[in-house]
């Protein structure tokens, strides 16, 4: 049987402090969230207007990120620096040690506010 990761979305998933880290890259392939918004027809009211810079659909997805990190080990990230704008690479967890990896794995369990930290740790360096 395969089971997908449960979680709840946590305030940090919405907060304008993302785009920190969004702004540089759209700066660096040229594209922003417009994509992901512009949907026709009716949308799920999950999808309303977010009170945040931080869309709905986007705070969504950083959600299913944190929470597949958090509940299965697995760090799912893309490399936007310009060699690699087109592939899907593990950046920041090729950086990290396993021991590192597990010690922010429990640190995001117990505090989901530590996803943005471990993020733009991973960001910085």
């Amino acid at each position: 049987m395969y089971v997908f990761p449960g979680g709840v979305v946590d305030r940090m998933d919405f907060s304008n402090q993302w785009m920190d880290l969004y702004n540089p890259s759209f700066q660096k392939v040229g594209k922003d969230f417009s994509s992901l918004l512009n949907i026709e027809g009716p949308r799920p009211p999950i999808f309303c207007k977010s009170n945040s810079s931080i869309p709905s659909e986007v705070a969504l997805r950083i959600c299913a990120i944190r929470e597949t990190f958090e509940e299965s080990g697995i760090l799912l990230l893309r490399d936007v620096s310009e060699s690699t704008m087109n592939e899907c690479t593990i950046d920041v967890a090729t950086k990290l040690s396993q021991r590192e990896l597990q010690q922010w794995r429990n640190q995001v369990h117990n505090d989901a506010t530590s996803f943005i930290v471990m993020c733009r740790y991973g960001n910085s360096e």
